[in-house]
């Protein structure tokens, strides 16, 4: 596969960076365009798509903080390179909040501009898969979103948080970050922290000392050591106690830890990518898990649909599962499908393969057949979500339940801008606001991250 020209666009006042830039990038085969402030970056953004943008932070007229602002609504899948002489923490954490992906200091060396091209590189080879990214199979809206944070995220050593329900692939949506980074080639290490008790999990994560307990007779290096300079995943963190998040977040912060009965600090090089089956935010609120663990791990979130929410990449999975588990010989009926696209898949992409597989099984004939599915009928598997009996629901009911669907349709539309939305429901932003909040809805998950 012939890998497509990259676009850069290089934004700063200095004639000396936006000259040693252009060449840099244009060595890699890099497409290059400059601008000599921000508001011809800006005009320059509107008329044309790019893949990586640098610009400085301090230009007269539009600064570079107001440049990653307006990059991330036009382009969200840019990459934004924010170059200052003057780095601050605050700045750096401003502008990761803003939608940086870097935060470099000036003079830019040309090892760092070569990092970012060959991070880029690695992440364009992973998207260009066809139906999805990397192992992620789906073409649908709410996934495209998803392929987009994890371009964003790919190339940064970022922590980052993957919210969704159980069986939507959130370890997938870990590996396809680490393939598409520049930790690529080093450890990938992955743990559920549900899989062991909780006196057990700390031993496992940071190791142990000789003696630190009943039966340690020698050291063990624990999961974080042996992910160094590459990537750890835990899955389903929310489920962690107040100890252990206090002991994962010095290694966000210090990159250091203490060995179960150690006494020395143990410098590590990890990338932290954490996973869970429920809303992190409302655990914080409840007081069962760490606010400052919260905010470190939550740089960039990503927010994955349930099946039920991109039906239209049924079809694509269910053939991509049966061809896994099958190798083709089989086909899916006509009738098979459409009772799969309107089932509402509660264990979600996971349950669709256990459900191919088990099918491939029960089918005596040449194609899947709605009978060896085993999944209820479209009469009592509703395309509506929630599911709701229309017939026998009191008319309140049935117009809250057409309401909120409508709502979600619409927001997944305009991509959560709310103010679009309200001019195409004819209504005004306060009223839509309010119809958003009655019904638990979030518009930020259907925005373009």
């Amino acid at each position: 596969m012939v890998r497509r020209v990259m676009h850069a666009l290089v934004v700063d006042d200095e004639a000396a960076t936006r000259h040693f830039l252009r060449e840099a990038l244009a060595a890699s085969d890099w497409n290059v365009e400059v601008a000599h402030n921000g508001t011809e970056g800006f005009a320059r953004l509107s008329k044309q798509e790019f893949d990586l943008v640098f610009t400085d932070l301090m230009m007269p007229g539009m600064d570079g903080m107001e440049l990653v602002r307006a990059t991330r609504r036009i382009h969200p899948h840019a990459r934004v390179v924010l170059m200052t002489g003057h780095a601050t923490i605050e700045t750096a954490v401003q502008a990761m909040r803003e939608g940086a992906a870097d935060y470099i200091t000036k003079p830019v060396s040309l090892e760092k501009v070569d990092a970012i091209v060959q991070q880029m590189n690695g992440a364009c080879s992973v998207a260009e898969a066809g139906d999805g990214f990397g192992q992620i199979k789906g073409r649908s809206p709410a996934m495209q979103r998803v392929y987009a944070a994890i371009r964003r995220v790919a190339s940064t050593d970022s922590p980052v948080l993957i919210e969704g329900a159980s069986g939507t692939g959130k370890e997938l949506v870990a590996r396809a970050i680490f393939e598409a980074s520049g930790r690529k080639d080093k450890p990938f290490v992955a743990l559920n922290c549900c899989s062991l008790p909780e006196t057990l999990l700390a031993s496992e994560l940071f190791g142990h000392e000789a003696g630190a307990f009943t039966g340690a007779t020698h050291r063990k290096i624990g999961l974080i050591e042996q992910a160094h300079n590459g990537t750890l995943f835990l899955d389903e963190i929310s489920e962690t106690s107040n100890l252990f998040q206090k002991s994962l977040l010095r290694v966000l912060q210090e990159g250091e830890l203490v060995r179960v009965g150690g006494l020395n600090c143990i410098k590590v090089d990890v990338r932290i990518i954490a996973a869970t089956n429920k809303k992190l935010e409302d655990e914080v609120k409840k007081g069962a898990f760490r606010e400052d663990l919260y905010y470190r791990l939550n740089v960039v979130p990503i927010k994955l649909p349930p099946l039920r929410e991109r039906r239209e990449d049924i079809p694509l999975l269910a053939n991509h599962f049966l061809a896994k588990h099958d190798g083709q010989s089989k086909a899916i009926s006509d009738d098979a499908m459409n009772l799969m696209t309107q089932y509402d898949w509660p264990g979600n992409v996971r349950e669709l393969e256990n459900v191919i597989r088990r099918a491939i099984v029960l089918s005596s004939g040449e194609a899947v057949d709605p009978e060896s599915l085993l999944l209820r009928r479209p009469s009592t598997a509703s395309t509506a979500t929630p599911r709701v009996d229309w017939l026998g629901a009191a008319l309140r009911d049935a117009k809250m339940e057409f309401e909120k669907s409508y709502l979600r349709s619409l927001l997944g539309s305009v991509n959560g801008n709310v103010s679009k939305a309200a001019r195409i429901a004819k209504v005004g932003r306060p009223y839509l606001h309010e119809k958003i909040r009655k019904y638990n809805i979030e518009a930020d998950e259907f925005r373009m991250t």
